[in-house]
């Protein structure tokens, strides 16, 4: 290689490090066209598919990488193709097939020698490990990452050694195992910082403040967090930046710093939609369109499992919707004299965390709103275990009261996932509201039941609002498996109407004006959806619900709803 492509081939490093992508595949455009050697092509390839895969273009990512393995096979260079195998397992890494980005970093250390690793030796067993991580394989994560880490020092690699012992710090976090975890990434940031790699800085501070905050040391995670936000702002580095002001977003919240919380997470919201929309506007449509006419066989191949992938994850979510469905009541079809009622629902995503239950008692009716943690697949999963968890303790409890079931639902949480590490986080679990609407039988008077985990409930009598007193705490492992939960009493009169709901609604960031809604909004707010209640809650349920919908709509404008929305609204009747 002369000298004049080996200074190149730096340059070309460096803007890949300095994650200036679009720069780094234009460069490597260039070389490929005045490269004669195979060996030059391979290593040009390389770093063109580091930089496809580094900006989230898998298919062209893994057409350099098979490209390299068919110049490699007729140079007979295992070692060369040994690094197109480790380049293949990023990308399954990334697509979160990590079976199969195992197998791709099994064949690559099955052909480099391991009594004289070099850098995709080490890479390998990066991508290997941190793949166990995320398929629960902890055991084995640890002894690959720590083996990454060992011959990374040998061979005295400041950078892996600092990836190396991240990801270490990374499983650990994972396993709730946070003093371990701060250790590490104590450890890591020397090295990061040796090295000067901005993106592994950042995300190592950011790292430690999520570990500090779990382990209660709000002040130093609120330390690093900043650190790692100006080193993100500094290199305008925006993944890191997002990552940042989320994590001080939820610092300063749990400070009761609501000003601050609230400008963090406006700017998080903010990098977010910018992110979204620079991959969309990304000038990399011609390049794709050049890989589909050029593709050879074994990359179309690659090109159809992924397109087969995105086809099954989209029916899977297709197929959940129709579970979550299946297990909610249908809209409005309790009708009765006594009431009437409308659901206004609407999760962020096509399945959600938020769920409703309604049903008949032997005095009544019986009505829940809960919100669970997450949103999405993982958030509907929750949901659907928690509906069933629900209609149990109703069962088991009903002749109790409503704090029972509600205490019947916590206890039921902490035996199945109390002694099971790494499945529920310590605060996810569920925000719900429970009440019933029954007929004394000693007055004949109607009367309303509520009890709240963490979730009110509002009763309007005459446009006077009446807010029901709730526990201020959720059911999760959080709250202790013999926690009593109260329950109050509310005489009914002709006319009340009751509301429950998620935090969605108020949560939901817009405003009145698109100005306000381009600046990235401000929060709905619970006193404004309480004032809109009792503006519309003498008109119908029907139009109750129309109004709440349209009231969102306008309020949001273009902005993206950021939780899922659940509104129970009952009409009182009487007799």
């Amino acid at each position: 290689m002369d000298a004049s492509l080996s200074l190149a081939l730096a340059n070309c490093l460096k803007l890949i490090d300095d994650l200036k992508l679009n720069e780094a595949i234009s460069l490597c455009d260039e070389l490929l066209l005045s490269a004669k050697e195979r060996n030059d092509k391979i290593l040009i390839l390389n770093l063109k598919g580091e930089a496809f895969l580094y900006a989230g273009y898998y298919p062209l990512a893994s057409s350099c990488f098979f490209e390299n393995i068919k110049l490699a096979s007729e140079l007979n260079d295992s070692k060369l193709i040994a690094q197109a195998f480790v380049g293949l397992s990023y990308v399954y890494r990334f697509l979160e097939d990590y079976k199969t980005a195992i197998e791709y970093a099994q064949k690559a250390e099955d052909i480099l020698d391991s009594s004289q690793p070099e850098v995709s030796y080490i890479k390998a067993l990066l991508s290997e490990g941190i793949s166990n991580a995320r398929l629960g394989n902890f055991d084995g994560a640890d002894l690959l990452l720590n083996k990454a880490l060992r011959i990374s020092e040998i061979s005295k690699d400041d950078f892996l050694s600092a990836t190396s012992i991240k990801s270490l710090a990374d499983l650990y976090l994972h396993k709730r195992d946070y003093t371990h975890a701060i250790r590490l990434y104590e450890k890591a940031l020397p090295y990061a910082e040796k090295k000067n790699h901005f993106v592994l800085k950042t995300m190592v501070q950011v790292r430690m403040a999520e570990a500090l905050e779990q382990s209660g040391d709000i002040e130093k995670a609120l330390s690093s967090c900043a650190a790692g936000l100006e080193e993100a702002s500094k290199n305008q580095f925006a993944a890191g930046e997002k990552s940042a002001h989320q994590v001080l977003s939820r610092l300063f919240e749990r400070k009761s710093e609501t000003e601050r919380a609230f400008k963090h997470l406006k700017s998080y919201l903010h990098l977010q939609t910018s992110i979204e929309t620079s991959k969309q506007t990304h000038k990399i449509n011609k390049l794709e369109l050049a890989f589909v006419k050029e593709t050879k066989d074994k990359e179309i191949y690659l090109l159809e499992q992924i397109k087969e992938k995105h086809a099954s994850i989209t029916e899977s979510i297709a197929y959940a919707k129709g579970l979550q469905e299946a297990i909610l009541p249908m809209d409005e079809s309790l009708e009765d004299p006594v009431l009437d009622y409308f659901v206004f629902f609407k999760p962020k995503e096509k399945v959600g965390g938020d769920f409703y239950w309604i049903d008949r008692s032997d005095s009544g009716f019986l009505f829940c709103v809960a919100d669970c943690t997450g949103h999405g697949i993982p958030g509907a999963m929750l949901s659907m275990l928690s509906s069933n968890l629900v209609s149990q303790s109703f069962s088991a409890n009903k002749k109790s009261g409503l704090n029972k079931v509600l205490e019947g639902i916590n206890k039921s949480l902490h035996l199945i996932f109390g002694n099971k590490n790494n499945i529920l986080t310590a605060n996810d679990g569920m925000d719900i509201s429970v009440c019933s609407i029954e007929k004394e039988k000693n007055n004949n008077e109607w009367v309303l039941k509520f009890s709240g985990a963490n979730h009110t409930c509002i009763l309007i009598r005459d446009s006077e609002i009446i807010q029901t007193a709730y526990n201020r705490t959720g059911i999760s492992l959080l709250t202790s498996n013999d926690y009593n939960f109260t329950e109050t009493n509310y005489p009914l009169k002709k006319g009340d109407c009751i509301y429950l709901f998620s935090d969605g609604y108020p949560d939901q960031f817009g405003g009145t004006n698109a100005e306000s809604r381009n600046n990235g909004g401000k929060k709905f707010k619970y006193r404004q959806l309480i004032e809109l209640l009792q503006e519309i809650s003498k008109k119908d349920v029907g139009t109750q619900k129309q109004i709440l919908k349209r009231s969102l709509d306008d309020w949001m404008g273009d902005l993206e709803q950021v939780d899922d929305i659940c509104v129970l609204g009952i009409r009182f009747k009487g007799v």
